[in-house]
């Protein structure tokens, strides 16, 4: 019999226009040219207590580089990335994220400094600015190398037993840019990559309560066989897929970081983690895939997990 992760978030997914703009918590994905649009709170379809308010309202955007060009070029060396982020409600944490051709891009707040997948913003009312470092790491194999910037509210928000999450963990992104190199400037990404065979899923086996939804694209959970992440897409293209624990990069399908897998409405991807890196106790998941075509919106879930050493 399977047993189902509590699912806190499925699929939040918000659309930028461009380069910057305010946040909208629909999950459209068509691409309008130059279009304004008035977009509603990012926050409103989000889990909250009874009690709870909704007065979260910001937006974001990359400062150092042409809005309007969507792209950026690199010659190589240290990447600088500034990331606007304007607050017209209350103050909170966030942390980037950035990837290019679907791989991670840990980054710095200083020259030279450490370099992690996601580190921890305070921004406060008005206009801030999270100054970012990488050094690009590209897919040899991409004809063409796209850009994805996300921002996570709350990305160190710790998971206590009985108590809502609320927004922490969710994930706002712009559209993605092109990103030009000399041909030997960027870094060639030497990690693990694993190819999914993509096969029908009957979501059945793995979600049975009235909540779940064939709208899903991509959930955590665990099976009888193990813990498994199943994606599932939409319109028919190639993801590529990461899964996080506490900020921190996992092992995927045996000992790949990253897999492939070409998911649509009905077909997709099912595949194993490794817990083993984890300490007991409960810990959060986050999933993002990222498409390899020309789509310009990635997918998130998560979820909480609770290992128990020897079990899962």
């Amino acid at each position: 019999m399977t047993k189902k992760i509590t699912v806190l978030m499925l699929v939040f997914v918000m659309v930028m226009t461009a380069g910057c703009g305010s946040q909208s918590a629909t999950q459209e994905t068509e691409k309008t040219e130059k279009a304004e649009t008035t977009e509603e709170n990012p926050f409103a379809k989000s889990e909250l207590g009874e009690n709870e308010k909704v007065d979260y309202n910001f937006s974001f955007g990359v400062k150092n580089f042409d809005q309007d060009a969507m792209e950026i070029e690199y010659t190589g060396g240290e990447l600088k990335i500034d990331f606007s982020v304007e607050v017209q409600g209350k103050e909170f944490t966030c942390g980037p994220m950035i990837f290019i051709d679907g791989i991670n891009q840990p980054y710095a707040l200083q020259a030279e400094g450490e370099k992690k997948s996601v580190q921890s913003v305070a921004v406060k009312k008005g206009k801030n600015t999270i100054t970012t470092y990488i050094k690009p790491e590209v897919d040899s194999k991409a004809k063409r190398h796209k850009i994805y910037f996300l921002l996570m509210f709350e990305p160190d928000k710790k998971y206590e037993e009985g108590k809502s999450l609320g927004h922490a963990y969710n994930i706002s992104q712009l559209l993605a840019w092109d990103f030009k190199t000399d041909k030997e400037a960027p870094q060639k990404y030497t990690g693990t990559i694993s190819d999914v065979k993509s096969e029908k899923i009957d979501m059945s086996q793995y979600i049975t309560d009235e909540d779940s939804s064939e709208d899903t694209q991509m959930q955590c959970c665990f099976s009888d066989k193990g813990t498994k992440l199943i994606l599932k897409g939409g319109e028919k293209t190639k993801y590529r897929v990461c899964l996080f624990a506490d900020g921190k990069l996992m092992k995927v399908n045996k000992n790949a970081e990253y897999v492939d897998v070409v998911a649509n409405g009905k077909k997709g991807g099912v595949f194993e983690y490794d817990t083993q890196g984890l300490d007991s106790g409960n810990h959060i998941l986050y999933a993002i895939a990222i498409p390899q075509n020309n789509l310009d919106i990635a997918m998130a879930d998560r979820s909480d997990i609770k290992v128990v050493k020897g079990v899962n």
